[in-house]
This record gives C-alpha cells, sequence and structure tokens, in this order.
C-alpha cells in the first residue's frame, strides 16, 4: 500500500520574520522528518507546541551577530546560551523516533562563540573549543547533513593548530548555506589567508563577517548575502570585486567611498538591497548604477537628518539606468541611445506621471484634513440649523397642533440619529471582525488566551520534559582505575599515577644519600628505601609502616587489578607523610653538619644494623595478622 502522505502545516505569511522563519524550518523539519508518530507522551504533542517550547529557550540570533561581541553572552548569563543544546541533546536520546527528530535540530547551528569564562582568557576557551569541536565532528559524518548554519568567533590562539581542521570541516559539510562570524581579531588577517587560501565554499550563501575577515569572503563564489558587523566594509567589496559577485543580491552594513563604489557598479552584481550603516550622503548617489536595485536601507541614530528624497531619486535612476556594454558599436546605436537617455524625452511624457516632492506631499495631506474637518463641521452645524428653524415655523400654530408638530420633527431627527448610530456601530463590529479574520502571529501569555485543558497538558509536558532531561544526564559515570568526572579526580589514571610519586620519593632520597643508585621502573619502594630505614625509625619508627604500606600499593598497581579512588588517597598521604620524615632529617643533618653517610657508619647504628633489618623486613600486613 503506498504510504499516506504528512500534512504540512500552513503558516499565514504575517508570521515570516527572524523568529517566524526559524520557527517554520523547525516545523517543516520535524512534519518532513518524522514519518512515525506517537500515540501519547511529550512525541504526541503537535509540532506548533513543540517549536513554541523550544522557541523560550535563548538562542544565538542575527542581532548577537551584528552586535559585532568578542562572545556571545560576554554581558550576563552566558550559560543561558547552552540550556536549549542540552535539552535538544536529551530529547534526542529519548528514543529512535525522538532520535529522527531532534537531532537534526540539535546540530543545524555548528557554534564555538559561547564561553563561561567571561573574566579569564575567553579567546584560549574558544579557541581550544573549535578545535575540539572541528575534530570531533569530522570523525562523525553521519552529522554533516545536519549542519546548515555556522557560527564562530575567530581569535589568535593558536592559529596554526585551530583554523585548519576548522576549515577541513567548512569543505565537508554538504548542506551548510550561511556562516556566521560575530567577531575576528583585526591582526588575524595573514593568519586566516594562509589558511583559507586556494580553498573554496560553494555552498555558502550568506555570511556575516567583521571587514578584517574578508579573506574568507574570496573562497564563497556562490554568496547573495553579505552583511558587515565592523568597520566600513571597504576590503569586502574589494573582495566582492575580485571575485565576481555575480550573484549578490543583498549587501548590507557598508559605507565606501565613491571609488569602491564605482568598481563595485562596473562588476554588474545582481543587487536588490543596500544596507548603508554611515557615510549615507556620499554612497547614496552612487546607489544608481545598479539596474536592479529596489531597497536602500539607511542605518541612522537619532537627531540626524536624512535625505530621503536623495535615496528616492536614486531608486528612480536605478530603474533607468543602463549599464555600458563593452565592445564596439555602431554610430547609429550610439546616436539613438543618447538621444533616449538626453532630456528630450521629458517633452513628450505625461505631465499627470510625474512624482511629487515630499514638500507636495505634505501640503495635499493637510488640506486633505482640513477640508475634511470643514465639511463634516459645516454639515454638523446646517444639520442643527435646519431644525431649529422647523420647530420655530411648527410653534407658529396653534397649542395642540404646534407640540404635535414638534414632537413629530424632534422624534424624525432622534429617529434618524439612532439608524445613523446603529449604522456606524455595524459598520465597526464588521471591520472589527475583518480584521481579526486576518492571520497574524498570537502568543499566549496570559490566562485565557487559550483553554485550561490546553495550558495544563502544555505544563504537564514541559514538566515532563525538564524531567527527562534531568534524568538523562549521566550520573556515576565511573570507569575502573580512573578518576570519576566532575570530581577533583577527573581525568586521573589511578595506575600511571601512583607509581609515578615514587619518583618524588626517589629523588628526595637520594639527596639524603648520594649513593643510591637510580630507581628502576620493577623495584618495590621498601627494599629501594631500606639503607635509611634506620634514619626513618629514628626520627617516627611508624613511618616505615607507611613505606612498606606505600610498596604494597605500588606492587598492587603494577600486577593486581584497577586502583580505586580510596587507594590513590592513601598512597598520596603515605608519599606525604615520607617525604616529611625525609625533610626533617635533611634539614636536622644540615644544622649537625653531618652526612647520612657518616652517620649510619658510626658505631652507634652499625650495633643495631642487624636487628633492624631483621626488624625491616616484616611488613604492615604481616604485623596485622600478628
Amino acid at each position: 500500500m503506498p504510504s499516506k502522505r504528512t500534512k504540512r502545516v500552513k503558516i499565514s505569511p504575517a508570521l515570516v520574520s527572524e523568529s517566524g522563519s526559524k520557527g517554520l524550518a523547525v516545523l517543516d523539519h520535524m512534519s518532513a522528518s518524522s514519518t512515525r508518530t506517537a500515540s501519547r507522551g511529550f512525541l504526541a504533542l503537535p509540532n506548533e507546541l513543540v517549536s513554541q517550547i523550544l522557541s523560550y529557550y535563548p538562542e544565538i540570533k542575527t542581532i548577537h551577530i551584528l552586535m559585532n561581541p568578542t562572545f556571545i553572552g560576554n554581558w550576563k548569563d552566558a550559560e543561558n546560551y547552552f540550556v536549549r543544546f542540552d535539552v535538544l541533546r536529551s530529547l534526542s536520546q529519548l528514543c529512535r523516533l525522538a532520535r529522527d527528530i531532534y537531532l537534526p535540530l540539535l546540530w543545524e547551528r555548528f557554534q564555538v562563540c559561547l564561553t563561561t569564562n567571561v573574566e579569564g582568557q575567553w579567546f584560549r576557551s574558544i579557541g581550544q573549543t573549535m578545535e575540539r569541536k572541528s575534530k570531533g565532528m569530522l570523525r562523525n559524518k553521519h552529522l554533516w547533513p545536519y549542519v546548515k548554519v555556522v557560527t564562530v568567533t575567530l581569535t589568535r590562539f593558536q592559529t596554526s593548530k585551530v583554523l585548519p581542521p576548522f576549515v577541513k570541516l567548512l569543505r565537508a559539510l554538504p548542506n551548510v548555506h550561511t556562516l556566521e562570524i560575530p567577531h575576528a581579531h583585526s591582526a588575524m588577517t595573514g593568519a586566516l589567508k594562509q589558511a583559507f587560501e586556494g580553498k573554496t565554499f560553494p555552498t555558502i550563501q550568506r555570511i556575516i563577517l567583521p571587514t578584517c575577515a574578508h579573506e574568507i569572503l574570496r573562497c564563497c563564489p556562490e554568496i547573495r548575502e553579505v552583511t558587515c558587523n565592523e568597520d566600513d566594509g571597504g576590503r569586502l567589496i574589494g573582495a566582492l570585486v575580485q571575485n565576481g559577485c555575480k550573484k549578490l543580491e543583498v549587501l548590507r552594513g557598508v559605507s565606501p567611498g565613491p571609488v569602491l563604489m564605482k568598481r563595485f557598479s562596473a562588476a554588474g552584481p545582481p543587487l536588490r538591497c543596500i544596507g548603508i550603516a554611515n557615510k549615507y550622503q556620499e554612497v547614496i548617489p552612487m546607489c544608481g548604477k545598479f539596474p536592479s536595485l529596489r531597497i536602500i536601507e539607511i542605518d541612522y541614530s537619532e537627531g540626524v537628518q536624512i535625505d530621503v528624497q536623495s535615496a528616492k531619486d536614486s531608486l528612480r535612476a536605478s530603474a533607468k539606468y543602463k549599464p555600458v556594454k563593452k565592445g564596439k558599436k555602431s554610430r547609429r546605436e550610439s546616436e539613438d541611445e543618447d538621444l533616449s537617455d538626453s532630456g528630450l524625452v521629458d517633452l513628450y511624457s505625461d505631465p499627470r506621471t510625474a512624482p511629487l516632492g515630499s514638500s507636495q506631499v505634505n501640503t495635499m495631506l493637510t488640506l486633505y484634513t482640513l477640508s475634511f474637518v470643514f465639511f463634516v463641521l459645516l454639515t454638523g452645524l446646517a444639520v442643527v440649523a435646519s431644525g431649529l428653524s422647523i420647530v420655530v415655523q411648527a410653534r407658529l400654530a396653534k397649542e395642540v397642533v404646534a407640540n404635535w408638530n414638534v414632537l413629530i420633527i424632534v422624534g424624525s431627527y432622534v429617529a434618524l440619529a439612532l439608524i445613523s448610530a446603529a449604522i456606524w456601530i455595524r459598520r465597526k463590529r464588521q471591520a472589527a471582525k475583518r480584521l481579526r479574520s486576518i492571520p497574524k502571529a498570537f502568543i499566549p501569555i496570559k490566562d485565557g488566551d487559550v483553554p485550561r485543558h490546553v495550558v495544563k497538558l502544555v505544563a504537564a509536558e514541559y514538566d515532563r520534559a525538564a524531567c527527562i532531561a534531568y534524568v538523562s544526564l549521566p550520573k556515576g559515570a565511573e570507569h575502573p582505575g580512573w578518576g570519576a568526572p566532575g570530581t577533583e579526580f577527573e581525568g586521573i589514571s589511578f595506575r600511571r599515577e601512583i607509581p609515578a610519586t615514587f619518583q618524588s620519593i626517589a629523588a628526595t632520597a637520594q639527596q639524603l644519600l648520594p649513593s643510591l643508585p637510580a630507581p628502576s621502573p620493577f623495584v618495590r619502594p621498601a627494599a629501594y628505601l631500606l639503607p635509611l630505614s634506620r634514619l626513618v625509625k629514628m626520627v617516627n619508627v611508624s613511618v616505615w609502616d607507611d613505606v612498606e604500606r606505600y610498596s604494597e600499593l605500588v606492587e598492587r598497581c603494577r600486577y593486581g587489578g584497577p586502583p580505586s579512588v580510596e587507594m590513590y588517597r592513601e598512597a598520596r598521604a603515605c608519599v606525604e607523610r615520607i617525604e616529611g620524615v625525609f625533610n626533617t632529617i635533611m634539614l636536622a643533618l644540615n644544622k649537625e653538619g653531618q652526612s647520612v653517610m657518616s652517620l649510619l657508619t658510626s658505631s652507634e647504628w652499625t650495633s643495631h644494623g642487624q636487628d633492624d633489618e631483621s626488624s625491616s623486613s616484616i611488613t604492615v600486613s604481616e604485623k596485622q595478622r600478628g
């Protein structure tokens, strides 16, 4: 049997905006990817509600990129931007259906612009994260088709190690169409040129970047939209001219000089929209040389007067502009073009189609408003005057007849007023009904916006999703022989670290007794320290028991099972006590001016040597059994 067609949600054009378009993409993906449906639980919620729930998590938007921050969230609450990623990762691990739905949403954006190290070396954190994520994505090829947007902050931290894997990843992503660079260091142009030179990214169509990252723009031949978030964008235009820019349609955030604009217009891009940041007085007149230009966006601060008429004139000039064709033309063709471009054509144009200036439009609007108010007042005065005159004439008759005449006249006027009010109310209700029927964005924010059972369902499923996200977090993760994640021993291999502590003990022992040989990796620590046993027992007898216990721990690490964290703590405590005794002996010998060798060869120590050697062979475990 043929499979059923999945119904797609219809959304009105009024919802199309920056956030609305992202919601549309989420809905389209969810309806396209979820071929199976759940009958109950969180996965049974409509895609619209799931998209609405996800929209409440903070996420990176275009406005954050345009502000050109050193990294996203560098003011406050930087960790909030990680919540959406963690929630989607938890949801993608619920089941196979949830993985099919939420894994593409999780990896839709490859972002390396977030850090919680807002007071320290944030550039080091971002650089290390970019290197780690780039290498990780290169190893997981099944995630490549999901990435559509790449948002990264470029720093000078080890560019020779960080940039190559990122460039390799950017070339490998098959569906990426947007590259966003919130910040790039102004002194890393050379590093970017070395890393990106000769590379091509044919899938990138939209890019937001600072001027100093213009080397990246040279690698995007299919670019359609370019936005500059730092400086005047002059080098970006130079890169576009060098690259050809045959498909460029939108250019924002630039304010180049007349020379660059002339070179840019000569390249002939199909530009539809241009956004000017400043110096608009110089740039606007040059916009008339783009035949396909239809929109001019001017970014200006409050209190600054802009010449809107100049922008309108530039748009009209761009509609009439004919680019000069290269090559030889006949004399007759050139004369015809000169005649068509001359002012003689205006002699035969219709004067009624002449455009009006802004002052003329304001004058017409003022005259229209004043005339409307005047005629409304005149009509009201005429109605009142006619009613008074009729009432005066009706009072000329006899009293009874006069009263009836006045009653009829007043009643007719009252009936007219009521009918007029009824017509006005009816028209107003119809207009309000028509306005309510127009599709518009609706976000429930208070009680009564949606039915009570819908509120309870959304709240219950939201709490359930939060519980699932909390329960799905890794807890009690443990690897035998390694420190547990999240503890002070995270990333420490006990099998390697416990025997490594013997090197520090041996170094201290060689300072006391230089005749000791270099420690062998297979010798027992107690056997190696046996020549110093009498000195150790002289200071503290129990410390030699620590030496024996430490030897047992080292032997268990070498030849036994995986060591535990308790063994590591005990070994560190033994090492501290042993080194403390060695330091005490060294201080005492330095004060007396003696060496360990002279002290050990004296008659006082040799008389007890045999007893000490026999007693030193007794281990701690044997003493406990005794």
